[in-house]
């Protein structure tokens, strides 16, 4: 029987018929009605500004053979003959429950989790392009890897449910804003690898601490399994949270690797150039790896790339391919040059250390500029941490080599008595709306430098279409 059998879609997903299909199986399943395609199952997903139940008609004129609803109230007329309504208790759970029985049918797919409170996409890009390498150059593996920051209880199902039968590798970003979620997802992943990026002041509001980001984190290591191909964790070692948490975990894999800048890493950094390139970096055991994207902190999830590649029997002239080519994420230490100025784009998201990373990075690749600028967004769900974070940030640039400081949002405009009595124009602003936006990019002018760095409810890259045609250079 198919997996994508419509009896064995309700089985899956533990739902009850209101009208049977006049179809045996469907092709996949759809949570957009927008982007169904004919032959998928639709699955209706409330979220907080959505109800799928209203789309359900649509999906049905768009070709969908099947809906799945917990709501039958919500859904509204009738729906044309033939087309399925499968009810459920909750069609976020039973999602997961059909990513999870889909996910032990990929037995021959290589799965790597990537964790970690910064960097997971930009790894899961690196880790997807060596991967690409793999296998023999007219055989190269082919597999799937999360589009975007598919990281949440919608994401990574919809990720698992994506790869195909014959994929050699599945790359899986899982996130988290509360406790028990990543374990929730591991759980469904069962990952052969477990990979943690780094460990940082992430969601404090709901995790804590950073000890509890540790913990949060660390969760997913109990679920990789231990006959898979790997059986591995593999782990930043630049984090003294995490090495403490380890011990304490239920059940860990048969091997644990580290990663990093730190002397105990297993997998090292010992030496690293960058400039608006990207960055070349050496390991300890003396191997050397370029790619085109900027910042030392990805050279260390680089690191840990390396790690899983070697892992899974990849060698280093594969990897080092691999991730030569590379492609950055939008809004991720994306260079752009508008009007004669080069924009730092790092405005996807933020927190105290990757703000801190963002502003290394900044300060090391405009070096000749003729004047530095930044523009810091609030850092949100930062609980108690707030006023401290942001000040902490805000004070790190009094020994900078900054022309302009433009803080934005209520946070940032707090902290902006750390400033007090330096050269730095400080420019404050509520909401970087479309005039706010002309008025900062009327302060540069070419040969300026300027970062863009902030949550992502901040939305900073509206600067962008104040400047002149920016054109992305990689």
């Amino acid at each position: 029987m198919s997996f994508w059998n419509v009896d064995n879609l309700k089985a899956a997903m533990g739902g009850t018929w209101v009208a049977r299909c006049a179809v045996e199986s469907v092709i996949g399943l759809s949570t957009d009605s927008r982007t169904l395609k004919a032959g998928q199952a639709f699955l209706a997903i409330k979220g907080e500004t959505f109800d799928g139940h209203a789309k359900v008609h649509e999906a049905a004129a768009a070709g969908a053979p099947l809906v799945v609803v917990d709501a039958l109230g919500a859904v509204g007329g009738k729906l044309p003959d033939g087309v399925g309504v499968l009810k459920v208790g909750d069609t976020r759970r039973a999602l997961l429950r059909l990513a999870a029985a889909y996910r032990k049918t990929l037995e021959r797919t290589r799965v790597v989790a990537v964790c970690g409170s910064n960097g997971k996409t930009t790894t899961v890009r690196m880790l997807s392009a060596v991967l690409a390498r793999g296998g023999e150059s007219e055989n190269r593996w082919r597999g799937t890897a999360s589009p975007r920051s598919f990281n949440n209880e919608i994401g990574v199902p919809l990720t698992i449910l994506s790869a195909m039968p014959g994929d050699q590798y599945l790359i899986c970003e899982i996130g988290t804003n509360a406790p028990g979620e990543v374990a929730t997802l591991a759980e469904v992943v069962q990952p052969d690898i477990a990979l943690i990026t780094s460990i940082g002041r992430e969601h404090l509001e709901r995790l804590g601490s950073v000890r509890g980001v540790a913990r949060e984190e660390a969760t997913v290591l109990e679920h990789v399994r231990p006959g898979g191909a790997g059986g591995a964790g593999i782990v930043t070692a630049d984090s003294a949270e995490l090495r403490e948490v380890l011990p304490s975990l239920g059940s860990r894999p048969r091997a644990m690797i580290t990663f990093g800048f730190d002397d105990s890493a297993d997998v090292r950094v010992v030496e690293v150039r960058q400039s608006l390139g990207g960055v070349r970096f050496t390991l300890n055991d003396k191997a050397e790896f370029a790619m085109p994207i900027l910042g030392r902190h990805n050279a260390a999830n680089a690191a840990g790339v390396v790690a899983a590649a070697r892992r899974l029997g990849m060698g280093d002239a594969e990897i080092a391919a691999g991730l030569a080519a590379v492609k950055g994420e939008a809004m991720r230490l994306e260079v752009v040059k508008a009007g004669g100025v080069c924009i730092i784009n790092d405005a996807y998201n933020a927190n105290p250390d990757s703000m801190r990373a963002s502003l290394e990075t900044f300060f090391e690749v405009a070096a000749e500029a003729k004047r530095r600028f930044v523009v810091l967004g609030d850092m949100l769900e930062m609980g108690s941490y707030s006023d401290e974070g942001h000040r902490e940030v805000v004070e790190s640039l009094r020994d900078r080599p900054v022309h302009g400081a433009v803080l934005v949002g209520k946070a940032m405009r707090g902290a902006a008595g750390a400033l007090a009595g330096t050269n730095i124009e400080v420019t404050l602003v509520d909401d970087l709306d479309e005039k706010r936006a002309g008025e900062v990019a009327g302060k540069l002018r070419a040969g300026d430098a300027v970062l863009l760095k902030g949550s992502r409810r901040m939305r900073l890259e509206r600067l962008l279409p104040a400047m002149k045609a920016p054109v992305a250079m990689h």
